[in-house]
């Protein structure tokens, strides 16, 4: 669409638009102080350089013509005019054509790691952002928010969850603002989160579940984390000074979130917990494993238990 500029007087500039459909009336309508002239036609927008530079910004694709006035006494719409198409037709750079290499990788876990992202996220936005990468191996596509909404839309349709495709696009706008450097992306338009209805075991269920375990160890890790309500991560991070029997609750340190908080310990598990302390004779944690710690990653499996 084109755009004509018009001196008018100190004070205004006029705007002429091409078409002045719903979708092209967006851009001047966010300008503040703009007003429509309906004898002339034409917005009229202040005589400023904040003013002009929203103008620029809000038609960033379109082609804008200024008169002989306007040319000669703000000479930076021209500058900015001839910038924006030398970045157009500048050569992507091997980042903007969508190749991935290993400093790339190291420099996303680096900052995902200095704000304190879990070693879980860490994970999942390094592997969401290499299978990006590999979508566009090959082409000529530049990595930009328009690559990243037909990205979004491609998963969608390959029938994943709304869940992973907010992933995606976390990962993807966390690359683009802290690796790229890009802080200023478009608001992603985000599928709705899904309501599912769970699957949820009978009392009956969880007590055959229970009973029907032998080990010692697993059975009081299954007590807890049941009547506890505690995930798995949290459970294997579990030390002997964390079960209060006297207030009947149950300590947990750096749970989701990076938070500790408490929760109710019931007599039930503790029994249990009790009976293994005494067999098994833990030192420090209460469920130990191959190396007398947690694992790391908070990672659980029926080797680390």
């Amino acid at each position: 669409m084109k755009i004509n500029l018009l001196y008018r007087d100190e004070k205004t500039i006029g705007v002429r638009l091409e078409r002045y459909g719903v979708k092209e009336r967006e851009g001047i309508r966010s300008i503040p102080s703009r007003k429509w002239v309906p004898d002339e036609k034409i917005w009229t927008i202040p005589y400023s350089i904040s003013a002009v530079e929203s103008m620029l910004e809000a038609y960033r694709s379109c082609k804008f013509e200024c008169d002989e006035r306007l040319d000669k006494e703000l000479p930076f719409i021209r500058e900015w005019l001839d910038r924006r198409d030398t970045q157009a037709n500048a050569v992507p750079s091997s980042s903007e054509r969508g190749e991935w290499n290993p400093d790339q990788r190291q420099e996303m876990r680096d900052a995902l790691v200095a704000r304190g992202y879990s070693s879980k996220t860490i994970k999942a936005y390094i592997s969401q952002t290499e299978r990006f990468f590999a979508r566009l191996q090959g082409t000529e596509a530049s990595i930009n928010d328009a690559t990243v909404q037909k990205y979004a839309l491609a998963l969608l349709e390959k029938g994943l969850s709304h869940a992973y495709v907010n992933q995606a696009i976390s990962a993807l706008k966390f690359y683009f603002r802290h690796v790229l450097k890009q802080p200023k992306s478009a608001a992603y338009v985000r599928p709705k989160k899904e309501s599912k209805l769970p699957d949820v075991l009978s009392l009956n269920e969880v007590m055959r579940l229970l009973k029907a375990v032998k080990n010692l160890k697993h059975k009081a890790i299954l007590y807890l984390t049941y009547t506890s309500g505690l995930r798995v991560s949290e459970v294997v991070r579990l030390r002997l000074e964390d079960c209060d029997r006297e207030r009947k609750v149950l300590k947990v340190r750096q749970g989701k979130g990076r938070k500790d908080r408490q929760t109710l310990l019931s007599e039930a598990a503790f029994a249990v917990v009790e009976q293994y302390i005494g067999v098994g004779q833990p030192a420090d944690w209460l469920f130990s494993w191959a190396e007398g710690r947690p694992p790391p990653d908070g990672t659980f499996s029926a080797e680390s238990v």
